[in-house]
């Protein structure tokens, strides 16, 4: 039959007039603003009137389990319990369009004596929507389905509080980025964060013997991204159009926040991650409580160091030493 559900929600027919057997019930038109679900909703009616929803195999009955679900959230739940029971089949409604959440987070690590106040950098990311269909070997290569641009600029200064640990004291908590103590190659030159004598350092290596170790400051930026469409969102640094003399720190295109993401710290440059399985609806604020933990929004981040510490403290040194 073509059934169709009431004011309640309620579908008629769907009873305990239902003679024993296996029934296939298919969304056809679902309400508008929402998805029709993909599976047909498979029941059986047992001889004894016993219940099973066909997906997770399990009967609910009078004295046997409670309620089972299948993987598109379709609950087949025992309502009472005596010489009766009622079964309840409740079979969700997913929005067409919701509102996902991400950030997309720049550290630079700036040199503290010659560029303390050079952080007026501006750093552009390209985003780019890919079905969720993508396969993974594809996830790197594949055609955009949507492609948007966000700028920021890295205005805010991380604070030194260990010898393992750097935090950025952000509406009274501390926001741990422990991890940049990795090391990264680019181009023969490796860049690693160090702490040194009770300040944050950076230690450049160039053909592994030319080391060169120097304070520095750690500045952070951040921009929000709200998309309305679920997929696998691909990130990356545009850095032909960033304003900066610094080189990306490869390796440092991490994902951070809840969830994981599909590929991370490759020398690709992108952080890539599917906004459905990092619950990126749930993050309208910075954080959110998801199974009784509070954990961060899904975030994209990517790390530059400074490139000019050589030339720069050379040209210094003689401004202040060589006299006519």
């Amino acid at each position: 039959d073509d059934l169709v559900s009431d004011e309640n929600g309620v579908i008629p027919k769907i009873n305990n007039m239902l003679e024993a057997g296996r029934y296939y019930l298919s969304e056809k038109i679902p309400p508008s603003g929402y998805k029709a679900l993909t599976e047909d909703i498979v029941f059986t009616v047992g001889t004894a009137g016993d219940v099973t929803l066909v997906y997770a195999g399990a009967s609910v009955t009078k004295d046997g389990v409670t309620s089972c679900s299948n993987a598109e959230g379709v609950v087949l739940t025992k309502t009472s319990a005596a010489d009766e029971y009622s079964c309840v089949l409740t079979i969700p409604n997913t929005p067409s369009v919701r509102d996902y959440y991400f950030d997309i987070e720049k550290i630079i690590f700036v040199d503290k004596n010659i560029h303390d106040s050079d952080t007026e950098q501006k750093f552009l990311f390209k985003v780019e929507r890919l079905s969720e269909s993508t396969p993974a070997a594809d996830i790197g290569t594949a055609a955009a389905e949507e492609t948007f641009y966000v700028s920021l600029n890295c205005d805010g200064e991380l604070q030194y509080t260990s010898a393992d640990n750097i935090t950025f004291k952000t509406g009274g908590a501390a926001y741990d980025l422990g991890l940049f103590t990795t090391k990264s190659e680019l181009g023969g030159v490796s860049s690693e964060f160090i702490a040194s004598g009770g300040k944050v350092k950076i230690k450049k290596t160039y053909n592994t013997s030319d080391v060169y170790t120097y304070p520095a400051a750690v500045w952070r930026g951040v921009q929000t991204v709200h998309v309305k469409k679920e997929g696998i969102y691909r990130v990356s640094e545009v850095t032909k159009h960033s304003s900066t003399d610094y080189d990306f720190w490869v390796g440092s295109n991490t994902y951070k926040g809840y969830g994981t993401s599909e590929r991370q710290g490759l020398n690709d440059g992108y952080v890539i991650f599917n906004v459905t399985t990092v619950k990126a609806d749930k993050f309208k604020e910075e954080t959110a409580v998801i199974d009784s933990t509070t954990v961060h929004r899904p975030t994209a981040s990517f790390t530059n160091s400074e490139t000019e510490y050589a030339y720069l403290s050379s040209q210094a040194y003689a401004q202040n030493t060589i006299k006519r």
